[in-house]
């Protein structure tokens, strides 16, 4: 595993914004020359100038950003080290609405996020020729945080309301 790959990546996703807040070409801007910059422009209150800032990340996915981009260019290279015996964990992190569950779970068919792309990656790619001759065991857990709750396969299955988000045939 090469450097580049064995450090942490900070990605941003930007979410469609509320239908009644600012529009958000007039306040964020992402440059596709630049994929890790992000611009945002903010006001104190309606009668101030705005005030520019600028963050650089390893990436920002911009609102129009299909769930299979986000899983490609973020995640499916953590699966692939996977493939190759290393560990790896994916962490979204936000405040309440902007986006998180809508990422890591998505919704039914090409709205799919994360967690269901990545069990059909690793699934569909163990059975490739390739990978035949190894065998794996598969851990996978999950932990959600919200407030100061948990909820995930960290804790006691009953505490859990949790719908089946993919099948292995």
């Amino acid at each position: 595993m090469s450097a580049e790959n064995a450090r942490v990546r900070v990605v941003v996703r930007l979410r469609p914004p509320a239908e009644t807040s600012t529009d958000p070409q007039e306040t964020i801007k992402i440059f596709p020359e630049q994929p890790g910059l992000l611009n945002i422009r903010t006001r104190a209150n309606d009668d101030s100038e705005f005030t520019e800032r600028e963050f650089i990340f390893d990436g920002v996915e911009g609102v129009g950003t299909s769930q299979t981009d986000v899983f490609e260019h973020n995640c499916q290279p953590q699966v692939d080290h996977v493939l190759e015996g290393y560990n790896a964990c994916v962490f979204a992190y936000g405040q309440t609405g902007s986006g998180k569950t809508y990422s890591i779970f998505g919704e039914d068919g090409e709205n799919r996020g994360i967690i269901p792309r990545a069990l059909d990656y690793l699934f569909t790619s163990i059975r490739r020729p390739q990978h035949a001759a190894k065998k794996y065991a598969v851990f996978v857990s999950f932990l959600e945080v919200r407030g100061s709750s948990a909820a995930g396969s960290l804790v006691a299955p009953k505490q859990i309301n949790m719908h089946m988000l993919f099948t292995c045939g």
